[in-house]
């Protein structure tokens, strides 16, 4: 099946699906909501690659995060699944683009990972918010860190071989692993697992509960209401649907009706490759009284797992291994998990609560429940289910369980689901670092000696201290501003802002080496300072024309640069804007057709006080130059 999500659901599947609920009230796995940095814009090809520690994984992927996951319950996580919510600023993760690696010293492994959950910013590719699943191994008391890498452009696809897998013949999807196949019908039971095949054993090690014509409720076979008639294998499925099929896990929901009573049951099963974790919400419209109320029921074949191990939450494990009579054993509220597994045939089965059951407008008129472990020789079932009593429903009440169902090889023992049912409900600490940019930013600001701002000054950065190997170069905006994003080089660079403009003489141009700047040590900000400053001009008559026919030339009474000569005014307003060399002494002359020397008075136009010639200027003058005519 193709990787990514599958969202078909009807309109009333839609309304029906308990995952927004359940991930509000109370996740699985760690979900940290991390926020990323904004986007920030890098056409350019800097030099060297920056310096980290680990270094960076892959120079195509801009950006990288932390994610350091701490256990502080002294107990081993292997092999673990964990969920982590990301949320991006626009821009900033391109879809498909995340990566997650781990650095263990000396190479960086592939961490196989499944997107879901994603939002994008409206019209775009870039995702928003999105849940990120991948394995972890931790072992007790320590802190671990994985990266996640994204890019702000289109990255490709990374493909990952499928843990996971399912199919649909028209009556019933068939979910596998490499160690069970399991089967839920869309014409009854609810749209429950109805069979299980283990591949370990190579056995169907449900098929009693199929081929059985007096009680055939399948594998899952509650939540019910009453043994027959509230059940929820009575009927077929009111909505069924994969909701999302990737490589790690896959998400499947049906809606069930509890038999013949007005309630129903949102039911989710996430299915990985070791089992599946299934979420039940049985809701009431109608009150209703009297009855037992029972789930997370899984029936087998009589007789095929006699061992039974289980422990409490302040405990060590138990073990029973039942013999040639039927026994029924009772577990408590407190029960950390349990499981059934033989050696010999290899079968094996566990279950843990992943959340504490949660009740709302009902009351459990034992003030409990406890699961019961049943074990049959040679006639009906073995099986397990949480038993809860008789309950009584007000409208509108409900019931909410999540729980794990793990299957595993049974000649190891019970030890393989010890670890990883004590892993999934161990206090497991989830933080995010500071996201890193594979690019340091530098801001360059051009201004005059007085600080105001020069926009369209070339800055360029040299990899050189003789400013020949050219970098990168951009002109400043409005404000004086450019910015530019580099890969760290030990050498550093090298800092250079000029202002050529065309109506300087052959040869003159305003510029500034600023000599060695380095990445991570220097500042990010850097102001360099032109020795030219904006001189505006505007031309009119005595009587407060406009002169637009009007050439204006700036004489400096000694050194450089040369002269700026003849510049025509624009031919509306009649200005012109120059920039002259800051602190040099100069006259303004102005030229027309009819009188190549024309005799001005300059006003300033910010007082409009008189200005006597020759002028100097440190900072920006607007200055009116009238003719004396």
């Amino acid at each position: 099946m193709p990787v990514r999500s599958k969202r078909l659901l009807s309109a009333l599947l839609a309304a029906a699906i308990i995952l927004p609920l359940i991930l509000a009230v109370a996740p699985a796995l760690p979900q940290p909501t991390i926020p990323l940095p904004p986007p920030m814009n890098s056409g350019e090809q800097p030099a060297d690659p920056k310096q980290f520690y680990p270094p960076w994984w892959n120079h195509s992927f801009r950006y990288r995060l932390q994610v350091n996951f701490t256990d502080t319950s002294n107990v081993d996580h292997v092999d673990q699944p964990v969920d982590v919510y990301l949320t991006f600023s626009s821009g900033t993760c391109y879809n498909n683009s995340i990566r997650v690696r781990y650095y263990d010293g000396s190479d960086w492994l592939t961490v196989p990972c499944q997107v879901w959950n994603e939002t994008y910013w409206d019209g775009t590719s870039y995702y928003k918010s999105l849940t990120l699943t991948f394995y972890i191994n931790l072992t007790a008391s320590s802190t671990k860190t994985y990266y996640v890498y994204y890019n702000d452009t289109d990255s490709g696809v990374e493909t990952y071989t499928n843990e996971v897998w399912w199919s649909f013949n028209g009556t019933h999807y068939t979910f596998e692993s490499s160690i069970y196949r399991a089967n839920c019908s869309t014409t009854a039971r609810g749209g429950k697992i109805e069979a299980c095949y283990n591949k370990i054993s190579g056995t169907y090690w449900t098929s009693r509960t199929i081929n059985d014509p007096l009680g055939n409720w399948g594998f899952h076979w509650n939540p019910d209401y009453d043994y027959s008639t509230g059940t929820t294998s009575r009927y077929a499925p009111l909505a069924h649907q994969v909701v999302e099929s990737g490589p790690l896990f896959i998400t499947y929901t049906t809606r069930a009706k509890l038999g013949d009573y007005d309630a129903y049951c949102n039911i989710t099963y996430r299915f990985f490759k070791w089992g599946w974790i299934c979420e039940t919400n049985s809701t009431f419209n109608s009150p209703a009284s009297g009855r037992d109320y029972r789930n997370n029921e899984w029936v087998f074949n009589p007789g095929i797992m006699p061992n039974l191990t289980y422990k409490y939450q302040y405990g060590t494990p138990t073990t029973i291994t039942f013999g040639s009579s039927d026994q029924q054993v009772n577990l408590y509220s407190n029960i950390l998990w349990f499981c059934l597994w033989d050696q010999s045939d290899r079968e094996a089965a566990g279950t843990f609560d992943l959340v504490s059951p949660q009740v709302s407008g009902a009351n459990v008129r034992q003030g409990y429940w406890y699961y019961r472990v049943f074990w049959r020789v040679t006639s009906y079932y073995e099986f397990w289910d949480r038993y809860w009593g008789v309950v009584d429903f007000s409208a509108g009440g409900w019931i909410y369980e999540k729980f794990a169902v793990y299957i595993w090889n049974g000649s190891q023992g019970y030890a393989p689901f010890q670890a990883f049912a004590e892993g999934m409900k161990a206090n497991l600490t989830v933080s995010a670092g500071t996201p890193e940019d594979v690019f340091y930013k530098l801001e360059v600001t051009v201004t005059d000696p007085s600080g105001a701002p020069i926009p369209n000054a070339n800055v360029s950065v040299f990899n050189d201290g003789d400013y020949t190997q050219l970098n990168v170069s951009k002109l400043t905006d409005e404000n004086g501003k450019c910015t530019f994003h580099l890969y760290y080089s030990g050498g550093g660079y090298y800092l250079q802002a000029n202002l050529s403009l065309p109506y300087l003489p052959p040869g003159d141009q305003y510029v500034n080496q600023t000599g060695k700047w380095t990445p991570g040590v220097n500042s990010s900000s850097v102001t360099i300072v032109l020795n030219a400053t904006r001189l505006y001009i505007e031309v009119y008559d005595k009587l407060g024309s406009r002169v637009q026919n009007a050439n204006v030339t700036i004489n400096y009474t000694s050194g450089s640069p040369q002269n700026i000569v003849n510049q025509s005014v624009d031919l509306y307003y009649a200005n012109i804007c120059l920039y002259v060399k800051a602190g040099a002494s100069f006259y303004v002359n102005v030229s027309t057709q009819a009188y190549p020397n024309e005799q001005i008075i300059l006003y300033n136009m910010s007082d409009g006080s008189v200005l006597s010639q020759p002028l100097a200027l440190n900072g920006p003058a607007d200055i009116r130059v009238e003719l004396d005519r």
